[in-house]
């Protein structure tokens, strides 16, 4: 029996390994790009968080996103350059990045490259940019820090941008030396420091002076540049000043140039964009050099162009702009009919003319 049983499972080890073999040899002749593919199908599907994006959606999210911005504790790469040319006690020793973790953010030292944005120049940023306050509306609170944000993460880049925040005719001015000093401020107050924590050397700008840490009230009258006065003492142990932001006087803002559209609830006026010097005219000379206006009523939406102000053009063969009058302050209703008259009789008499000519060929 053992011998049979022996010869038995030898008869069948040789038919399992002739099946083997045969099997080998149908799979040797199919299509081997098949077997790779099915290899591929079994395989388990791969972590996409672990595989790097391809050359197309990098571009892409580099594009969507941007440059890692900074956060209130930390720097990215750019603003930790400009950090580090900003303030003379980093030297190349020095991690930028440490230091404004370490000894920045308590000194209130400015981390980006962008400067600090006062409320009062994130309003004109919005009033004298169209496309900003087309995103976030030409007042409040919300308005006002997200325009910062705007200016804080690209628009500090832009020239025409940073041109847009200079007040000619009202800049901060220095009403304090130093410390206990009275002044009358109807504005904002500033209290800072007088010199340089890094090299000593005294500070002369507003602007200098927010590079670090400062305090700042809501005044109309005579106050003292004191921590007791502010409140607090924004760096203990330095000399100190005061500078006076002066609150600007209502006008009406830039709402569209030639050919948007103006979102106004109020009088809309339509003139020139560029003043006597070629520069970017102001609400005040568009007043001096002629317009045309309309009330847009509430909720209003005007397009900025000749055919809307009743084919008015009060600066011909140059480029327009668009003002927008939310409290109708400026003009009043009867001068409004008066003046939109006006236009509607240069452009019969313009029509007449232009017809004259042609008869006359």
């Amino acid at each position: 029996m053992k011998a049979d049983e022996g010869t038995g499972n030898a008869t069948i080890q040789e038919m399992q390994q002739d099946a083997f073999q045969h099997l080998a040899e149908i799979e040797a002749t199919e299509d081997p790009d098949k077997d790779e593919e099915e290899e591929e199908t079994m395989k388990a599907p791969a972590l996409k968080e672990y595989n790097p994006a391809s050359p197309a959606m990098a571009g892409a999210a580099m594009e969507s996103s941007g440059p890692q911005q900074s956060s209130e504790s930390s720097l990215n790469d750019d603003d930790a350059r400009c950090y580090s040319a900003r303030y003379q006690d980093i030297d190349a020793l020095l991690d930028p990045k440490a230091h404004f973790s370490s000894t920045g953010l308590q000194q209130g030292r400015l981390g980006t490259c962008a400067k600090r944005l006062t409320d009062y120049e994130a309003l004109r940023y919005i009033q004298q940019n169209p496309e900003i306050s087309r995103q976030f509306g030409r007042s409040g609170a919300s308005a006002i820090e997200q325009a910062k944000a705007h200016w804080r993460k690209a628009g500090y880049k832009n020239p025409m941008y940073a041109a847009s925040l200079i007040d000619k005719d009202n800049k901060p001015f220095k009403c304090a030396e130093k410390a206990n000093e009275s002044c009358k401020c109807p504005g904002t107050m500033w209290f800072g420091v007088a010199t340089r924590p890094d090299n000593k050397a005294k500070i002369e700008t507003f602007e200098e002076m927010r590079e670090w840490k400062t305090v700042s009230q809501e005044t109309d009258d005579w106050q003292s540049c004191s921590a007791v006065d502010f409140g607090s003492d924004p760096m203990p142990g330095f000399d100190k000043q005061c500078f006076c932001e002066v609150k600007p006087e209502y006008e009406a803002s830039r709402c569209a140039d030639e050919g948007d559209d103006c979102g106004c609830s109020g009088h809309v006026y339509f003139g020139t964009k560029l003043n006597a010097d070629k520069e970017l005219a102001t609400f005040n000379d568009m007043l001096e050099m002629g317009y045309a206006i309309l009330d847009a009523g509430a909720g209003g939406m005007t397009t900025c162009t000749s055919e809307a102000f009743k084919n008015a053009d009060p600066a011909p063969n140059t480029p327009k702009q668009c003002f927008c009058d939310d409290r109708r302050t400026f003009t009043s209703s009867t001068d409004i009919a008066s003046i939109m008259d006006y236009w509607v009789e240069q452009s019969v008499l313009v029509s007449s003319e232009t017809e004259i000519k042609v008869m006359s060929e």
